[in-house]
């Protein structure tokens, strides 16, 4: 998959503020956080390690793409994404909108 495609959804974890835990599952956590530079409140899912292989990084970049691509009472909007560049101790996240 392409990410470029979807490249303007892209924001830096470092944009967001985050506020009280909503979620925690096997693999990420899900806080309620605001975009410090738009002021929008959003659901920051904050995955708890980074890609362990090759078909975990595809399967997020599945996720990403198919919330970008459809508009669906079903489907939660994607309003952001980040992913760690190699060697940081930073992990994926998904911002999606807030319900």
């Amino acid at each position: 998959m392409d990410l470029q495609n979807i490249k303007q959804f892209y924001v830096p974890l470092s944009n967001y503020q985050l506020g009280n835990l909503i979620g925690s599952g096997t693999s990420a956590n899900v806080f309620q956080a605001k975009n410090q530079i738009t002021s929008e409140v959003v659901a920051l899912k904050i995955f708890k390690s980074n890609f362990p292989d090759e078909s975990s990084k595809k399967q997020f970049e599945r996720e990403i793409q198919t919330m970008a691509f459809f508009d669906h009472p079903a489907i939660l909007h994607l309003k952001g994404f980040s992913i760690p560049a190699q060697g940081t101790h930073e992990t994926a996240t998904i911002a999606t909108e807030f319900m």
